[in-house]
């Protein structure tokens, strides 16, 4: 199968009137290549960061000689283009100006779908050659901002022309080996050319790219309330997946329906997601629906549902993901179409840097500069909620108490809990938000969920405004915090309930961003251990613009009698090398990562040594007082006696101090817990405490702050 498409212009002739500051101040008339550059992202920042200079006068009034049209590029992809597949895409552009020497031609990628070129292996993945012009040789060059991100270096791939011009009309075109197509679903994927001139705004030549499919369906997952009371009626959301999540292109199936294990009805599917009304429970405490297909192949469990008298509500958010106008490759629509059945509402973030025309009230935004960045969402006629963010560290200094609500503390897998206390720690009585948008590119996705509660007749604002959220990673556990206010008493009563569908591990609770105390059994399990992996993603001092990128850890677990193994978990590559050694593989960035493993059949004096193998930090960004650093090679030797009773061993890089330890596993709690804690300490204004909970399967929930009093320090 052949997939060629091509995005042209309608060229009326003579000049047009118009220029790039029109295009700037969000004219609406513009046409032709103006009109491209008013839409696109990557054209967008290239615009907003050459204000004032002299290439960019330059390139106008070149833009005005070719009355405003530089032609368009082709691609084409040689095989079925559905998501995660490999094949060979071709892009071609004819040049619409002549090159001298020393201009170059890039092909680039959207920053957040790295195909990684490489021009050294033909066999391999990602390898890219040009067709038909033999005297060009392709080379790396790093640019910043690739396509559509404001703030990464990446590695492209291109040619310097030589001695040899070349003249307008020029064919250019490229050829990736091995591509493989990005995992996500989209409209419009495109590998772009870009012109870089002397003396010139880089030009990226437009083009409409091919569709990516979902593949074919291969799970099922199934969404409901996370509390309903007794006998009250609702619905569930049910999805047709492939295997990287999208929404697959279903056939009709009938589904077994069943509430706790006992069959409720039978279902037949016409859309997807497909909406499964007048379900209810008729016991309290935590229930789940599951659905199967008739023969049993597909079938999935729902989130837990609490039922019972419970005043609270939860509403599931997708905060902060981006749209196609600034970093992200989807429209709005497109993402509220990709994620319905996950969350109950979605609310996508753009910077303001992309944003030329007016954008109405109610709407998310973010803004700022690198230096200052915050999110900022106009509810009403000038009424605020603010959200700090940690990738474009927020100020102190430049925030309003009573604006500012929230701090994301998640991006991706990435953990900032020293956002929250750099902001606590200053009276700022804020609540927690996660989003699934990161500006780092990572080997492992977590699912992000922003829980929204709400409490007896308030609404999503009034819960927005007062902090009270929590997130949730890779699973919607119910965290319930039952501790409002807290005075300044002789004591503080601290008190959770969770929910989850795995047993839960532990519950910790934290005070003023140190932990205090931990909840979990006091029941070992003989044999088995945790493997505990841990780096900070805190900035190296105060002024940083950045968080310290994530550690990537390379090892292995071995014993020096009997068996060894290691279980499979979310976020880390596993590999049983031997009866008595395990490699491993994982990142690490503000999170402790644990990697389950038992040992059988061993001896009296038996050891385990850990090997940690050299690495680097990852270099997504360039933080201004410390670059990405060296990780050293390390081997540690700990004996099972020490195991036991836990084991700790430092490794120093570059000014942090990462963990590694060794813990005897414990059994787990419920499904349901509830903990409390007395804290008979003295008292501080402003103190605060939150709560950490994670169950057997790695899934974790971290609520937002309880104050001791009300009042902002100023």
């Amino acid at each position: 199968m052949f997939l060629f498409l091509v995005f042209g212009f309608s060229a009326s002739k003579g000049e047009l009137k118009q220029s790039l500051s029109s295009i700037e101040s969000g004219q609406g008339d513009v046409k032709k290549y103006a009109r491209f550059i008013s839409r696109d992202a990557a054209m967008k920042r290239v615009l907003k960061l050459s204000k004032g200079t002299p290439d960019r006068e330059r390139t106008e009034r070149l833009l005005k000689d070719l009355d405003w049209d530089i032609g368009v590029s082709q691609i084409r992809f040689i095989g079925n283009p559905m998501a995660g597949r490999v094949g060979e895409a071709r892009v071609r552009a004819q040049l619409p100006f002549k090159l001298e020497k020393g201009d170059r031609i890039t092909l680039r990628y959207h920053w957040s779908q790295n195909p990684r070129y490489q021009i050294e292996d033909a066999q391999g993945t990602s390898f890219v050659s040009l067709l038909g012009n033999n005297n060009l040789e392709l080379q790396y060059f790093h640019r910043s901002g690739v396509d559509g991100g404001l703030d990464s270096l990446s590695s492209v791939v291109g040619f310097k022309v030589g001695s040899q011009p070349l003249n307008e009309g020029s064919e250019i075109s490229f050829r990736i080996s091995n591509l493989r197509l990005p995992f996500l679903v989209q409209s419009d994927f495109d590998l772009p050319i870009y012109i870089e001139k002397k003396g010139f705004l880089e030009l990226k030549i437009p083009s409409n790219g091919f569709g990516i499919e979902p593949s074919e369906t291969e799970r099922i997952s199934i969404s409901v309330p996370s509390i309903v009371g007794l006998d009250e009626k609702f619905q569930a959301s049910l999805r047709f997946e492939d295997k990287y999540g999208n929404l697959s292109q279903s056939n009709f199936f009938d589904l077994d329906i069943l509430a706790n294990g006992i069959f409720k009805k039978r279902f037949q599917t016409e859309e997807n997601p497909a909406v499964i009304r007048d379900l209810s429970f008729d016991s309290a405490g935590l229930n789940f629906i599951e659905a199967r297909t008739g023969g049993g192949g597909l079938r999935a469990k729902s989130n837990p549902t609490l039922v019972g008298p419970y005043k609270e509500r939860i509403v599931w958010m997708n905060f902060g993901p981006r749209t196609k106008i600034s970093e992200g490759v989807l429209s709005e629509s497109e993402i509220n179409i990709a994620t319905q059945g996950k969350y109950d509402i979605v609310r996508p973030v753009d910077h303001e840097l992309y944003i030329f025309q007016p954008i109405s009230n109610r709407a998310l935004r973010e803004i700022g500069t690198l230096r200052n960045s915050f999110i900022e969402y106009q509810f009403s006629l000038n009424k605020f909620i603010n959200v700090a963010t940690p990738e474009r560290t927020s100020r102190l200094r430049f925030q309003k108490a009573d604006r500012l609500n929230l701090v994301q503390t998640f991006s991706g897998g990435s953990y900032y809990p020293w956002v929250l206390d750099r902001f606590a720690r200053h009276g700022y009585q804020v609540g927690v938000l996660g989003s699934q948008f990161s500006l780092k590119h990572r080997k492992f996705e977590n699912a992000i969920f922003s829980a929204v509660v709400l409490e007896e007749n308030s609404s999503l604002i009034d819960a927005l405004s007062s902090g009270s959220t929590y997130v949730a990673v890779d699973s919607k556990i119910i965290l319930l915090n039952k501790s409002k206010n807290l005075s300044m008493g002789n004591q503080r009563l601290l008190e959770v309930e969770v929910v989850s569908n795995e047993s839960i591990e532990e519950v910790q609770l934290y005070k003023n961003g140190a932990l205090i105390n931990t909840y979990q059994t006091e029941n070992i399990e003989t044999g088995k251990y945790n493997l505990e992996l841990y780096s900070s993603s805190q900035p190296f001092s105060p002024v940083s613009s950045r968080p310290r990128n994530q550690r990537e850890w390379l090892g292995r677990i071995k014993t020096s009698s009997g068996s060894l193994v290691a279980q499979q978990k979310n976020g880390w590559m596993v590999k049983q090398v031997g009866v008595d050694t395990v490699d491993f593989f994982t990142e690490t960035h503000g999170l402790v990562k644990r990697l389950p493993f038992e040992i059988t059949d061993f001896v009296q004096g038996t050891e385990i040594e850990i090997l940690i193998a050299e690495g680097v930090e990852s270099p997504n960004w360039l933080p201004v007082d410390r670059l990405p650093s060296q990780t050293p090679q390390d081997r540690f030797l700990i004996s099972l006696g020490e195991m036991n009773s836990g084991a700790s061993r430092t490794t120093r890089v570059n000014g942090y101090d990462d963990m590694v330890k060794v813990l005897p596993r414990r059994k787990a709690l419920d499904r349901v817990v509830t903990y409390s804690y007395t804290d008979r300490s003295v008292p501080k204004l402003g103190d605060y405490y939150y709560f950490m909970a994670r169950d057997e399967k790695g899934a974790l929930a971290v609520s937002s702050p309880i104050f001791v009093g009300t009042e902002i320090i100023e």
